[in-house]
């Protein structure tokens, strides 16, 4: 009968373990779980909207192709959503954020990037901002310039590396002023949402 007893309260006290242990992984499951579903919000990457309305600017840009120059505006863009990315040859943290970019261009293809240095720009410098270009890890990006400045006098741009984002109908929606992680999933959806707007 001592016997039955035990052998009886043995299982009781497994079957206690395991349910206490299942519990357990459970729970920490789902906290992971919903750890991840925590979306970023615009302003944790330092999103600043548009409070007013406005277009993209009709300056004129050159892309630098290999051996001719195209003209262009960022209201050629109009139908599409685009980013306009303002980095320096001499900015530490636009080399560290180039490459993420660059990546980012290549995996949403359906979103026009238009990368612009801020830099004066003549037959000598292009070469220059090519090789750096290169040495940041981003040589596939198109080398385009805006030989006056006008357009990140339009955006107001006081800082670098900066980006502003244009909807399909060709209204400014903001900028962020500083680095953006681009390989950050979280981050991927959170530009696409704020273009989607």
């Amino acid at each position: 009968m001592k016997v039955k007893h035990i052998i009886t309260g043995s299982i009781v006290a497994l079957v206690s373990i395991f349910v206490l242990r299942t519990s357990s992984l459970y729970f920490k499951k789902t906290s992971k779980a919903v750890e991840q579903e925590v979306k970023l919000d615009p302003y944790d990457i330092n999103f600043v909207p548009e409070g007013e309305y406005v277009q993209a600017p009709s300056a004129q840009l050159v892309l630098h192709e290999k051996d001719k120059q195209k003209k262009f505006s960022l209201r050629d863009f109009k139908g599409k959503a685009l980013i306009v990315h303002f980095w320096g040859t001499d900015c530490m943290p636009c080399a560290k954020e180039l490459p993420s970019y660059q990546r980012f261009t290549k995996r949403f293809v359906e979103i026009e990037n238009v990368a612009l240095t801020i830099v004066p720009t003549d037959a000598e410098s292009k070469d220059n901002i090519q090789k750096s270009l290169a040495r940041f890890g981003a040589g596939d990006i198109p080398l385009v310039t805006d030989a006056k400045a006008n357009v990140a006098s339009y955006f107001q741009i006081k800082a670098i590396p900066s980006t502003v984002f244009i909807s399909k109908k060709g209204h400014v929606l903001g900028t962020v002023m500083g680095p953006i992680n681009w390989d950050d999933v979280q981050v991927q959806e959170l530009v696409l949402k704020i273009l989607a707007d």
